[in-house]
């Protein structure tokens, strides 16, 4: 890894790529990103600046930049807006570049510019996740190294995640649903950052896919267990470590991010047993492993 440096490119430099760039600099913890085009406009699509403010992010004042050996040359990853800029890249580059293939802006309604700059985000999302670090352990799971989630991931690495439980005052469970998979899942799940414990990792998780702050008292560890990969039901080397919260909640008390999870329920135990054998795939793999190991403790 050079720099942490991500590098946004599009034709013009005044739609996608600054969006791209504006929203991995105000979610992102440890990178950084710039933007350029292959043919610079002279100002940034007055769409782009309406669309941004609209989502609380002010890009009036950016200035376009032409693409250049040396932005490239410095940059951790590069990421095209189009199969088009993909061929103006040199060869010597194209190992660093991941192609979204975005529309571009040209010709589009506004309703249709907001859809691009949804889409943006959400892949800015994923790729700072896929760039997080993440602990790699042994067995006994102890740290050994680290390494991007990505890297972790191709490579199938022992890597630590956690789960949480989250109740309602009938005792029903709360469970998402993320917008990438359309399937039901854990109340909170994510993986363990490097140098990071799994009662931390549970906290900051939490926070970030619920909106909900909460103390290291107000959770309870269930279990912790070693899950080993399994490619037909998608399950990778992970160990596990399943919390359930002291407290009790109602939906009015999440504020959730609606660019990555589409709803959350909840439900009783009972009906998600019964949701389960009428059609498993309703849910994430790793939630039913899950589910039915700490189904008795939570």
């Amino acid at each position: 890894m050079k720099n942490g440096i991500v590098l946004f490119v599009c034709k013009g430099n005044s739609g996608r790529s600054q969006m791209a760039e504006a929203f991995f600099n105000k979610l992102s913890k440890t990178g950084k990103a710039i933007s350029a085009g292959i043919n610079p406009d002279k100002k940034i699509h007055p769409w782009t600046i309406q669309v941004m403010k609209e989502v609380g992010m002010d890009v009036s004042k950016q200035k376009t930049k032409l693409l250049t050996d040396e932005l490239m040359g410095g940059a951790d990853k590069i990421v095209v807006m189009d199969s088009d800029v993909l061929k103006n890249i040199p060869e010597e580059h194209l190992s660093e570049v991941e192609n979204w293939k975005i529309e571009k802006l040209l010709g589009k309604s506004i309703e249709e510019v907001r859809k691009i700059r949804d889409q943006i985000r959400k892949k800015v999302e994923q790729l700072i996740k896929e760039k997080e670090i993440i602990s790699i352990v042994n067995e006994d799971d102890k740290v050994i190294g680290c390494g991007e989630r990505s890297f972790v991931k191709e490579r199938r690495l022992l890597n630590r995640q956690i789960a949480i439980f989250i109740l309602n005052f009938s005792n029903e469970i709360l469970l998402q649903k993320r917008i990438d998979n359309h399937k039901y899942d854990f109340s909170v799940a994510g993986h363990v950052l490097h140098k990071e414990d799994y009662n931390n990792a549970a906290l900051r998780e939490a926070k970030e896919e619920l909106g909900i702050e909460i103390q290291e008292s107000d959770i309870l560890k269930i279990k912790k267990e070693k899950l080993n990969s399994n490619p037909q039901l998608g399950i990778r080397n992970k160990i596990m470590c399943y919390f359930k919260l002291k407290n009790r909640f109602d939906i009015s008390d999440f504020k959730i991010d609606r660019n990555a999870i589409d709803l959350v329920e909840f439900f009783s135990i009972k009906d998600i047993k019964k949701m389960i054998k009428k059609d498993s795939k309703l849910f994430t793999p790793g939630f039913i492993l899950g589910f039915k190991s700490c189904q008795n403790s939570i």
